[in-house]
């Protein structure tokens, strides 16, 4: 199984697992619109999009202010050096979340940030640290397991 194909299995049992106590999914649609899969709950529609490897000018071009979008990507420096980089274009999605995840730690398996919210609540200066904080949390995906 590729990369894109085990993160995706993994976020779609993440997201039932999640919903296990609320009971609030109505439905999973894979594959929507350009989506991964949407996840249709009785309050909302989440819009995730499984992305291994974060590439920002892709992802852009798909989201937009109003949808509620989760983007996952793998625990990777590049990643996170990538949200980095394109953090100011991220914060201008109120509805995004994006998860680091690493499906085969040992421990925890993802972590995640919502740049919107959290642009407001931290200082710019203190970005990179932070997030790479929260990035240690979870065990870097292993070169090579990328694929």
């Amino acid at each position: 199984m590729n990369a894109h194909d085990s993160l995706a299995e993994w976020t779609e049992q993440y997201v039932r697992n999640k919903d296990l106590l609320t009971k609030s999914i109505v439905n999973i649609v894979r594959e929507d619109g350009g989506w991964t899969f949407a996840v249709i709950k009785k309050d909302c529609t989440q819009h995730y999009l499984v992305m291994p490897h974060f590439a920002p000018e892709d992802f852009l071009k798909r989201m937009k202010p109003d949808i509620n979008g989760v983007l996952v990507v793998l625990n990777t420096k590049h990643n996170l050096s990538h949200v980095i980089e394109h953090w100011q274009a991220l914060t201008q999605f109120p509805k995004l979340a994006i998860i680091f995840a690493n499906p085969d730690a040992s421990g925890d398996k993802r972590w995640m940030v919502s740049p919107h919210t959290h642009d407001k609540i931290t200082e710019r200066k203190a970005l990179r640290r932070g997030l790479e904080s929260l990035a240690m949390t979870v065990a870097e995906v292993a070169h090579g397991s990328e694929t």
